[in-house]
């Protein structure tokens, strides 16, 4: 048994293996998604002589076959007719399939791969900022609309509150610059809602510019007058779905910066709790001052939800929120994940060549056996 293990370890190790496995979606370093594969050469130029060859085989195929005229003949069933078609189709598709591969090894494939410098130590910070227009015109700590001009943050860093204003909305701004200005290296995204959420385009991203960009963006308009926790569109289950797919890093954490005035069912509040469970998201939901989530009752719904998925409640308006947030953060440990900008292009005619062989073997068996059958 235990020769048995050793002799699949070493399979699996094999350089082909290993660079066939790297092809499929399974390595949560990429985001659980298929690197696409490029191709050195014109594949369209490779691809032409594969038209000839399966023109010759479908021609080869439906040719009658040879009957001696002192053989008795014997006529065939439906269901053998049926079986023989069968065959056929699978002979001269898997054939197709294989040929195909070894063409496109032709073309030089190849494929993006980690290189020493390409992995990095990350923990993915998920921000939201809730932007409605009847929350976060407020002044900080009220419900008093404001009708001030937006402030002036200084460029190059998050500066003090103050420089951005004295809404909800500019504190909720500065407070997911500063948390992402205190952990530069960290894949960070971020996301606004009010009746539906706009989310995180690019990805995760560890470029600290593209980030400062987007919050201060943030600032200058307002969304529409719903705050939305519970719907399709709302702002847990789209972060939810997009760390489920595009998060790469094991260690998560979701920030939800709002005043927390909406209504989750009760339904919802387990459903999103589980899942937070789940994906191991640590939740934190950030409060822009009094009149907000930090100094809601224990009956409110945001609240019941952030203690149900073991979440923290701060106000961020106070330094001792600010500290304790970014020591939450500070404590999970990151884990291992890919810079696309950082990896670097391999070829990968190996599992071309492996997986286009084993389709012409089975294909050509197939085919002896269709030879049989008729």
């Amino acid at each position: 048994m235990q020769s048995l293990t050793e002799m699949a370890g070493s399979l699996a190790n094999l350089p082909v293996i290993v660079q066939l496995r790297s092809l499929l979606p399974i390595h949560h370093q990429w985001g659980w998604e298929f690197q696409p594969v490029t191709f050195s050469q014109p594949l369209v130029l490779w691809l032409i002589p594969l038209a000839a060859l399966v023109v010759w085989l479908i021609y080869t195929q439906v040719q009658p076959p040879l009957v001696h005229t002192r053989v008795p003949h014997l006529e065939r069933s439906w269901g053998a007719n049926i079986f023989t078609a069968v065959v056929l189709a699978f002979s001269l598709l898997i054939t197709g399939i294989g040929l195909a591969l070894l063409i496109a090894a032709c073309a030089l494939p190849t494929h993006l791969e980690a290189t020493p410098d390409s992995m990095e130590q990350s923990t993915d910070i998920h921000i939201a900022i809730e932007t409605t227009a009847t929350n976060m015109a407020e002044g900080i700590g009220t419900s008093d609309h404001l009708q001030e001009p937006f402030g002036i943050p200084p460029l190059g860093n998050c500066g003090v509150p103050s420089q951005w204003g004295t809404r909800k909305l500019d504190l909720s701004a500065w407070a997911a610059c500063d948390i992402a200005a205190a952990f530069p290296k960290y894949r960070k995204t971020l996301a606004t809602f009010d009746g539906s959420t706009q989310c995180c385009s690019p990805a995760a991203n560890s470029d600290p510019r593209y980030f400062d960009q987007r919050v201060r963006e943030v600032i200058k308009k307002l969304g529409d007058t719903n705050t939305n926790y519970d719907s399709k569109d709302g702002v847990f289950n789209v972060m939810l779905d997009f760390i489920r797919e595009k998060s790469k890093s094991e260690s998560r954490v979701l920030i939800v910066l709002t005043d927390g005035d909406a209504e989750v069912t009760e339904e919802n509040i387990e459903a999103y709790a589980r899942a937070m469970s789940d994906l191991k998201v640590t939740l934190i939901c950030g409060g822009p001052g009094q009149d907000t989530v930090a100094t809601d009752p224990p009956t409110d719904t945001l609240v019941q939800l952030c203690h149900r998925a073991g979440g923290t409640i701060i106000n961020f308006a106070l330094k001792e929120g600010m500290e304790k947030t970014k020591e939450i953060i500070r404590n999970l440990p990151p884990s291992p994940v890919m810079n696309l900008s950082k990896a670097e292009p391999r070829p990968v005619q190996g599992p071309f060549i492996l997986l286009g062989v084993v389709c012409l073997i089975t294909g050509s068996a197939g085919l002896a056996l269709l030879g049989r059958l008729r």
